[in-house]
């Protein structure tokens, strides 16, 4: 889950001072915080709203739920 939170900061981070808009060319979480945990199979970032919101998916490896997504939209981190 920290992982999944260090990502959104990373992303929120990355937003362009003038327009606020986000790179949605950037997909992978990997592409913010390059070394993800062991317990981090796959994590994704998705775009929404003319690239000013985004979703981030991580799929859990042996975890008692199969992923955790965050919403930038509401600020919501669940697990799946």
């Amino acid at each position: 889950m920290s992982y999944v939170r260090n990502v959104a900061t990373a992303v929120e981070a990355s937003r362009d001072a003038q327009t606020g808009a986000l790179d949605a060319k950037k997909t992978s979480c990997t592409d913010f915080i390059s070394t993800k945990p062991a317990a981090v199979d796959n994590c994704t970032i998705a775009y929404a709203n003319q690239n000013a919101d985004f979703t981030i998916t991580a799929a859990i490896i042996n975890g008692s739920k199969g992923s955790a997504v965050y919403n930038s939209e509401n600020g919501q981190l669940v697990l799946q």
